[in-house]
């Protein structure tokens, strides 16, 4: 049962590939202008909003 399921694994392993081939090295390119502005405007723009709704009056009548 041990040599089946030993086989049955080592059937299932890719093929070594034939030739030289080497890997080849993919390079990472930076973005030189990061989106600083836009990220700016946005959490300008989150926060407004949090302001606002803060700012709006509650409909409570002075029996509270």
């Amino acid at each position: 049962m041990m040599l089946g399921l030993g086989l049955l694994c080592a059937a299932s392993l890719p093929a070594r590939a034939q030739g030289d081939e080497e890997l080849q090295v993919v390079e990472v390119k930076e973005v030189d202008n990061k989106p600083v502005l836009w990220s700016m405007l946005t959490m300008g723009l989150l926060i407004a909003m949090a302001v606002g709704a803060n700012a709006i009056p509650s409909k409570r009548g002075h029996q509270d």
